[in-house]
C-alpha cells in the first residue's frame, strides 16, 4: 500500500532508499509516518529550500526521522530539534544510531548560541522553546503538532519564527480544525500567517486518509489536513 502512496505522488527514488535505508538501520518497520515524510522531503526539495547551509528546525519530529532523511540526503544540512522532553530523548537516540559519530549540541540557556556555528546538530527542549529566537533558521517544519497547541503558545512560536536572521520558510500541515480537551477550538486559518508569500496552500494530498490492515484498507482521518509552506514576514 505505501508503495502505491509513493508511486501516486511520483517519490524520488532516491529518498526512498534513503528512507527505508534509515528504517532497517533503525529496526523499525517503514511505515506510513516515514512516507509522508518522504513526500514532504521532496517537496520542499522542489522548492529549493533544502539546498543550503542555514539551519532548518523541525518543530516536533516523530523519532527524528524526518531530521534523519534531511541530514542522510543533504550532509551539509544544520539541523535543530523541538520536541518534549521524553520525545526528544527519543529523537536523540534515533537519530544518534544512524550517525553514531555525530556530536549533537544540547541548547539548554542563551549561552549556547555562541556553539551553534560549530555544530551541526542541535536538539532543544520545547519547554525552552523561547531560545529559538533571534537564529539563523532557513526553514521551519512542523507537522501534525503544532495542532495540538492552544493558540497562545502557537502565536508565540510565529513570534519566535519571525525572528529569524536569514530569509526564512515554514512549512505547517495540520488539522483544519481540532477540539483540544479543554473544549478550545485550534483552527489551521487562525494562525498568526501575516502577509508572507505563499508557495503552496491546500489540503495535503497524501495526509488525508491512512492505510488499515482491514478494509476498507485506506480509512480517512478525523478531519482535513492541510499544508502550507510560506516565506516568513521577519522583524
Amino acid at each position: 500500500m505505501l508503495s502505491r502512496l509513493l508511486n501516486k505522488y511520483k517519490a524520488n527514488e532516491e529518498t526512498v532508499r534513503c528512507a527505508k535505508l534509515i528504517s532497517e538501520k533503525l529496526n523499525i518497520v517503514f511505515n506510513f509516518d516515514h512516507a509522508k515524510h518522504i513526500l514532504i522531503f521532496d517537496l520542499l526539495d522542489s522548492h529549493g529550500i533544502l539546498e543550503t547551509e542555514n539551519l532548518i528546525c523541525i518543530i516536533g519530529d516523530g523519532h527524528g526521522f524526518l531530521g534523519t532523511l534531511i541530514k542522510a540526503m543533504r550532509p551539509d544540512a544544520k539541523i535543530l530539534f523541538i520536541n518534549l522532553g521524553r520525545n526528544l530523548l527519543i529523537d536523540v537516540v534515533c537519530f544518534s544510531v544512524f550517525f553514531p559519530d555525530i556530536n549533537p549540541l544540547h541548547i539548554s540557556n542563551i549561552e549556547d548560541h555562541k556553539a551553534i556555528s560549530s555544530h551541526s546538530i542541535m536538539f532543544l527542549e520545547a519547554e525552552n522553546y523561547n531560545l529559538l529566537g533571534n537564529l539563523p533558521v532557513r526553514l521551519f517544519v512542523n507537522i501534525a503538532s503544532m495542532q495540538e497547541m492552544d493558540m497562545p503558545v502557537i502565536n508565540k512560536y510565529f513570534e519566535i519564527m519571525k525572528t529569524s536572521t536569514v530569509e526564512s520558510y515554514f512549512y505547517c500541515c495540520n488539522r483544519e480544525e481540532k477540539v483540544l480537551s479543554d473544549s478550545s477550538i485550534i483552527r489551521f486559518m487562525d494562525y498568526p500567517w501575516g502577509g508572507g508569500e505563499i508557495l503552496v496552500d491546500e489540503p495535503c494530498p497524501w495526509y488525508q486518509e491512512y492505510p488499515s490492515s482491514r478494509p476498507p484498507f485506506w480509512k480517512p482521518f478525523d478531519g482535513t489536513h492541510l499544508h502550507r509552506l510560506i516565506k516568513l514576514e521577519t522583524k
